[in-house]
Order: structure tokens, then C-alpha cells, then sequence
């Protein structure tokens, strides 16, 4: 006690020694007299006491980024940078430091919130009147940067002439390296996912806290420097910088731990689901013998009748009744619109009947019906007669209130649009962002900006969680950082064609859906979709079963947008398309499939922050060709995904990393990385590769993509690829399973073995093998059957299909742990 004492009072006096702040802290600071030095058991930071410059390193010591200039204070356009620190005091797990700033002075603390996780904050003193607080980082030669914004080029203001290269003639721009780049920090239309957080390929991330809008310069101006420009709070009076040391899949972990780790849907939200931008006022049709929405009945019996599994549907708006005199026609209150919607509750009946969950298109708006409560009670938020101040406690629980109403008839989940900005007839109305402009709960416009988006989240969120637990889904536009919490995002407003779809058919917005799926695995948005065709009418065929292929293997697969968006409906010849029906099943069909292990990792990603779609480097962190690779993603961990987007191509350049890769489609194709490939690519083939030694869990139920027939539905289908030992854990609601796959000799003879953790189920495992001679399951023989056919009128068995190299087992477990041994 003595000691530390002693070590307290010489750090406050400026002198050397070692600082523990807690006997049960961690962290250990010390004053060496020129520098003051913070450490946790997994990194440093080192503040020079004569320039305030920081440094931060790995728990070995290696330098992870270092300042380019001291934190700067902007007062109106004079800079004060933190010029020396001139007191020390140690505080729990990290350490307070006062700095002279101008003629001011500044209270900087540096606390590990983990050993992984070091929070910097400044707060000037009152008397210093900040705008504005400049960081500026160094920026290593062959540094890369990920994250930020899923948009493909930076808008820095909502006005529609900035978004052109986004998102209204698209252009062949960006990558996933954002150096380079300028980023401003400010939730835009209609690519709206947003969080002030990248990751450094150096092993290390950084988080500015706070709603304040910013700016990015990512080595743009600077070839040595990364400035984060951040408007200061005035009203909290601190600023704050958050660095996470590690990995990429480390650093989401330390991030999405700080912020909210994401949002995982109930099973069912993985299901593909169906849309139209609006379903037209027409002669009604029958479903079930009830007059019902001509264009809803055509979907529905269209999917019946081609053999396309249920999924989700969703009504977007107009769905509700009439229009308002702001111009927002169609959400005006939580009742359909009986002339576009007859019968309505016979027609979300027939939905539920046949598997369907419903979602609604959903606003942050109070018009029409509820213009009134809003007006008279004052839930508008400030200099607006749309949008609803979520930060009034009483306008929350009445718009809750309002929203319980939708569960009541059946619905189970809500598109949320439009929470980053309001259009009207004439005019953008943005959420609004002047500092005069006040909230309830004391907010200004600016502190607003970017949390608004969040907060319309949280309240949706909450309603539907107070009533339904965690069995619904949300699926919303716009977010910034914490909003992953509460549900899962799209892509905005991404075109099949240009000019809000009155112009040319382009494929580059596909380009950008695939960039877009890249970014957002570095932002903690790990659950993510696009529009597929693109959100107006795709005017190319290619567009659309090129988007099909990639949103299969995209963790949410959404169909819909203007126009029909339906292989029976083209808007190219011929309208009923037999070769795009086709394609639309399979990929349809294929994501179903593929349920199993995309619900897996969404379990895995609650917990972790781990992208589902994951960017080759995330896996291959070492690997120079895989550091700006935006074009290809693995799907976990053995499956290879090469989307083609270019309109025409019937093969495309596929880069393999590190290991032996067998072709999706041809298994007969190994691969022996790290090279380049040229993958076959037909119209009707996404190239992917699955890593010599992976386990695909599927769940099969047809035999539209040759996975399995109709006899495999009701068991899981395990897809092997052995090469040496290889494992692979399954989570599920009602707990793991772990499948470990072996290939050794046994006993003399060449064994392949799939030992199952206990569990009670029905499998179908499919081996791929160049021979087989008998198959056991816990040492008792498997009886070998004629024919694939012959194995489905089967409960266990075992089949070898020689043309294609495969084993195909059926058997069951009880309770215990099981193992399957093809002996070749």
C-alpha cells in the first residue's frame, strides 16, 4: 500500500515509476518523466509529454498508429492543438492527464474499457468555446482502411445532384481499401448505413463515441495522414475516441461489444422475401374463393404453380389508405386500403395459411389519420409536420401504442424506410440538423443528424419486442452506429437502371450491391441485402438473374422494386420467361437451402460482431491480393463466392487463396490455391468453390438444385468435403452440434470419417470420395441400396454415385455421439 502510494505521489509530481490504479486492475501506468505510458495485457499507449503526441502498439510492441499532429481544437477557424501534458493522475484502469490547449487547458483521459479496447475522450475547460476536434493518424505505407459507409462514392450533403454516382447513373468506382478517400460522416439518402468506425489493416480500429457529424480524410490530401475532423458536443462538453487492437474478426468483436452486438432474426427471417414497390389498383382476383389484389393473388399462385418455396411477403407502400396534403400518399395510417386491398384480412389469412410471414412498409411520419394526435400533442420533431420526435417519451408510447395494432392482425415484421430524410412533393426534408433545432429530450439538430436513424430503430424495435419477444424482424434503410441491435439492413435505392428508372438498363448497380456487401462486414452490419434487379425496373435480363445469383448467397434475399420483378412478368422478351423462371427457382431455392448455416453464423455473429459475408481478408489477413479484394466474399468460412455483375460475361477471373478448392458445380475441379482462376460462368452458374476439408449444413426438401430430392426434407443434409480433419459447429435455437470430418487410414483400409455430436434427428450426409466399399454408423453396417431412387423409399442406407464422386448416407442418431466410417 506503501508503495503505491509513493508511485502516486511521484507520477503526480512528474516524476518516473510504475502506477497501479487498482489491485484488481490490469492496467498499469507509468511516468518515465518525458512520456506517460497506459498498458494492458494487449496494447500499449504511449503519451509524449512534451507534444501530446499518442502512440499505439501491440501487446509486443509494435507500433499499430502513432499521431501525425497532436488533438487539435477548432475555436471558429484558430486551431489550438494540445501542446504539452502537465499533470498525471492515475485513475481506474487508465489515467487523467491535464493539457495546455491555447490559452486554455484540457482534462484528456485514456481508460482500457478491455485490454483490447482504450477509450480517449477530451474535455476542454468552460471556458474554451470548441467547434471542432481534428485527430490526425499516420498512415503507413501500404496501409488499408476499411468500413465506414456502404455507399460507393461520398456524398457530402442530401441534395439529389450529389448522389449521382451512387445511385442515379452509377459509375465503376470504389473498392473496399478506402484510402483515398474523403468520408463525410453524415447519414445521406438512400445507401444510409453509416457508422464512424474503420479498421485498420495494421491490426487495429477506431471508433469516434458521439452522434456528431464528421469528416474522413483517408490519405486523400495527406499520402501520410488519416484526419477525423469531428463537430465537438457542446452540450456534453466531450469528445471521445475509442481504439481496438487486433484482427479484423477481433476488432468487430470490441466494437460491436462497445456499440450493440447485432440483431439476430428468428429463423424464418433468413426465408426469402417477396415484394412489389406497389401493388396496383386494379380488378381483383381470387385467392381461396375471396376476392382479393390482383398482383398479390399473381404472386402467390405463380410461386404455387412454378414450385417456388414460400417465403416472406411484404407490402410496401402505398399500402394504407389515401393521401395527405404533404404530399405521402399511402401511409397515412395501420389500416389497408380496402379498394387496393380488399378483403384484406382473408388475404393475410391466405398468406399465414400457406407459411407466409407478412411484413409492412413502416416510416418515422405522422400523417393522415395520425397527423392529428401529432399536431395536437406536439410529437413532431423540431421545424417539421412529418417526422415524429422519437425522444418524446409520450410520443413514443403513443406511436408504440399504434404500432401494437399491426401485431394484433398477423404482422411480423416491418420495412423500415426513410428514417435518414423525408421527401415531398417539392422539396428533400432532412431530419433536422441545425443546432436551433431542438428535441425533447434536449438533443440539438446536430447531435440528432446521425442518431435519428437509431433511434426510429430502438422505438419499432421495442414495440414489436414488448409483444412479440424475439419472433419478429425488422428491416431498415438507414443506420449508424448501435443500430445493428435492433435489425437488419438493405442496400437503398440501388438501380437496375439510371436516372430514378426512366433511363438506360446498367449493370453498375449490381457492381455496387456487391461493393456495398463487402463495406458493411467491416461496419458491424453483418446481415445485409440489396434490392435484387435493383429498386426500379431492370431493363436486362442478365441484370436480373446476375442479382438473383448474388442476393442467394446475400444473409437477406429480398425480391422486389418497381415493376413486376418476376420471371413471369419481364420487362424484356419474351414477358414469360422459362430460362429466368428456372434461374429464379434454383437461387430461390438454394438460399433456403443454405438456411441452416447462414442462421449458424447469425447466431455466431450476436455474439461476436464476425461478418456473415466475409471479405477474403478477414480469413486470409496476410494474403497482399486478398487486402483491396471487394469482388468475391466466403459465406463462414469453406464456402467461395465469385458473383458475376458485368453484363455479357460468361466466365470471370476468380482469385483462390491458400489451400486446395473444389468447384461448387463440377466437384470433379480441384483448385490449388493461391492463384488465379477463369470460372465458367453460364447465366445460370454464380462460380463458387468450397475449401478442401469444409462441412455444409443444408436443408434440402426438393431436388430443384441436385442437393437432395424430396425424400431429404425433414433431415439435415450434411455436405462433405474431406481432406484431413476438418470440423464444423452448427448453432441452432435448441443448442450446437459439432461435426468433425476425418480422412485417414483405419485398420489397414482408407477411412472417412463423420463422427455427429449427440443430438436425436435424421441426417443426410453426402461424402465426396473417389471410391467406397461399405459404410458403418457406430460400427454397425449401413445397408447399400441399388439406385439414388432406391435410397429414398429408405430410412438408412447408403448409396455410391460413382459418375459424380459422392457418397450418399441416410441414417439417424439418438441422443448419442455418432459416426459414420465410409471405408474405401
Amino acid at each position: 500500500m506503501l508503495r503505491v502510494l509513493v508511485l502516486l505521489l511521484a507520477a503526480l509530481a512528474g516524476c518516473g515509476g510504475e502506477v497501479v490504479p487498482s489491485a484488481q486492475s490490469a492496467v498499469h501506468v507509468e511516468d518515465t518523466g518525458s512520456a506517460v505510458v497506459v498498458r494492458s495485457t494487449a496494447a500499449t499507449v504511449r503519451v509524449d509529454k512534451g507534444t501530446a503526441a499518442l502512440t499505439l502498439s501491440d501487446a509486443a510492441g509494435g507500433t499499430l498508429t502513432q499521431s501525425a499532429a497532436p488533438p487539435t481544437l477548432m475555436v471558429g477557424d484558430t486551431a489550438q492543438p494540445l501542446l504539452r501534458v502537465r499533470s498525471v493522475q492515475p485513475i481506474m484502469n487508465g489515467v487523467e492527464l491535464t493539457c495546455d490547449a491555447g490559452s486554455g487547458s484540457v482534462q484528456w483521459t485514456i481508460t482500457f474499457l478491455t485490454p483490447r479496447s482504450v477509450a480517449t475522450r477530451l474535455r476542454p475547460d468552460a471556458a474554451t468555446t470548441v467547434t471542432r476536434v481534428v485527430t490526425a493518424l499516420q498512415a503507413a505505407s501500404g496501409e488499408h482502411f476499411y468500413g465506414l459507409a456502404e455507399r460507393i462514392v461520398d456524398a457530402p450533403s442530401a441534395s439529389i445532384s450529389d448522389r449521382q454516382a451512387s445511385e442515379i447513373v452509377p459509375q465503376a468506382v470504389g473498392s473496399l481499401d478506402r484510402r483515398g478517400e474523403t468520408i463525410t460522416m453524415e447519414v445521406m439518402p438512400t445507401m444510409s448505413v453509416y457508422t464512424p468506425f474503420f479498421d485498420s489493416s495494421r491490426g487495429y480500429g477506431v471508433y469516434v463515441e458521439g452522434t456528431m457529424p464528421g469528416r474522413y480524410d483517408l490519405a486523400q490530401s495527406d499520402p501520410n495522414t488519416v484526419v477525423i475532423d469531428f463537430e465537438f458536443d457542446q452540450r456534453t462538453g466531450e469528445y471521445g475516441v475509442v481504439y481496438f487492437v487486433g484482427g479484423h474478426d477481433t476488432v468487430l468483436d470490441e466494437y460491436t461489444a462497445l456499440t450493440g452486438r447485432p440483431f439476430t432474426p428468428p429463423r424464418w427471417g433468413f426465408r426469402h422475401l417477396r415484394w412489389r414497390d406497389q401493388h396496383d389498383i386494379g380488378t381483383p382476383a381470387q385467392l381461396d374463393g375471396v376476392d382479393m389484389n390482383a398482383e398479390l393473388v399473381e404472386d402467390v399462385t405463380m410461386y404455387e404453380t412454378l414450385g417456388i418455396p414460400v417465403g416472406n411477403y411484404e407490402f410496401d407502400r402505398p399500402w394504407t389508405s389515401g393521401t395527405t396534403d404533404r404530399g405521402q400518399p399511402g401511409f397515412t395510417s395501420f389500416d389497408f386500403d380496402p379498394i387496393r386491398f380488399p378483403n384484406s384480412d382473408a388475404m393475410l389469412g391466405a398468406l399465414q395459411r400457406r407459411g407466409y410471414h407478412i411484413f409492412v412498409f413502416g416510416a418515422p411520419w405522422a400523417l393522415g389519420d395520425n397527423a392529428v394526435d401529432a399536431a395536437q400533442f406536439g410529437y413532431y420533431a423540431p421545424r417539421n409536420n412529418i417526422l415524429i420526435d422519437f425522444t418524446n417519451p409520450a410520443a413514443v408510447a403513443w406511436w408504440t401504442q399504434r404500432l401494437q395494432t399491426l401485431i394484433d392482425r398477423g404482422i411480423t415484421g416491418l420495412k423500415l424506410d426513410r428514417g435518414e430524410l423525408e421527401s415531398t412533393v417539392t422539396e428533400l426534408v432532412n431530419v433536422p440538423d441545425r443546432a436551433t433545432d431542438i428535441f425533447a429530450d434536449g438533443r440539438n439538430g446536430r447531435e440528432m443528424k446521425n442518431d435519428y436513424a437509431r433511434l426510429f430503430a430502438q422505438v419499432h424495435y421495442d414495440a414489436f419486442a414488448a409483444r412479440l419477444g424475439g419472433n419478429f424482424l425488422h428491416y431498415l434503410r438507414a443506420g449508424y452506429a448501435g443500430s445493428q441491435q435492433y435489425g437488419i439492413f438493405w442496400g437503398g435505392d440501388t438501380p437496375g437502371t439510371t436516372n430514378f428508372g426512366f433511363g438506360q438498363p446498367t449493370d453498375l448497380g449490381l457492381r455496387s450491391a456487391i461493393l456495398s456487401l463487402a463495406r458493411v462486414a467491416f461496419m458491424g452490419f453483418p446481415i445485409w441485402g440489396t434490392d435484387t434487379g435493383g429498386y426500379y425496373q431492370f431493363g436486362d435480363r442478365e441484370v436480373f438473374a446476375r442479382w438473383l445469383e448474388l442476393s442467394a448467397l446475400c444473409p437477406l434475399m429480398e425480391i422486389g422494386g418497381g415493376g413486376a420483378h418476376a420471371p413471369w412478368n419481364m420487362p424484356t422478351q419474351p414477358a414469360y420467361d422459362p430460362d429466368m423462371i428456372d434461374i429464379y427457382r434454383t437461387y430461390v431455392t438454394l438460399h433456403h437451402e443454405l438456411l441452416p448455416l447462414i442462421y449458424s453464423l447469425a447466431l455466431e455473429t450476436h455474439a461476436s460482431g464476425h461478418p456473415i459475408a466475409r471479405p477474403l481478408i478477414f480469413d486470409y489477413p496476410n494474403d497482399p491480393n486478398a487486402a483491396d479484394l471487394w469482388d468475391e466474399f466466403l459465406l463462414g468460412h469453406d464456402l467461395l463466392v465469385a458473383p458475376v455483375w458485368h453484363t455479357g460475361d460468361r466466365s470471370r477471373t476468380v482469385y483462390v487463396p491458400q489451400g486446395t478448392w473444389i468447384d461448387y458445380w463440377d466437384p470433379g475441379s480441384r483448385v490449388q490455391g493461391p492463384q488465379m482462376v477463369t470460372a465458367k460462368a453460364p447465366l445460370d452458374r454464380l462460380p463458387m468453390y468450397v475449401r478442401a476439408g469444409g462441412i455444409l449444413p443444408l436443408e434440402v426438401s426438393s431436388a430443384v438444385t441436385g442437393n437432395g430430392t424430396a425424400a431429404s426434407a425433414g433431415r439435415l443434409t450434411i455436405d462433405g468435403y474431406p481432406m484431413g480433419v476438418s470440423s464444423f459447429v452448427l448453432r441452432e435455437d435448441e443448442g450446437t452440434s459439432t461435426f468433425i470430418l476425418s480422412d485417414a487410414p483405419c485398420g489397414g483400409a482408407s477411412c472417412v470419417t463423420l463422427s455427429v455430436s449427440p443430438s436425436r434427428r435424421g441426417y443426410v450426409v453426402r461424402l465426396l470420395l473417389d471410391s467406397v466399399r461399405s459404410v458403418t454408423v457406430n460400427g454397425q453396417p449401413l445397408t447399400s441400396a441399388a439406385s439414388l431412387a432406391t435410397l429414398d423409399l429408405v430410412t438408412n442406407g447408403w448409396f455410391f454415385d460413382a459418375s459424380a464422386g459422392r457418397l450418399w448416407a441416410k441414417f439417424s442418431t439418438d441422443g448419442i455421439l455418432t459416426r459414420l466410417v465410409a471405408i474405401r
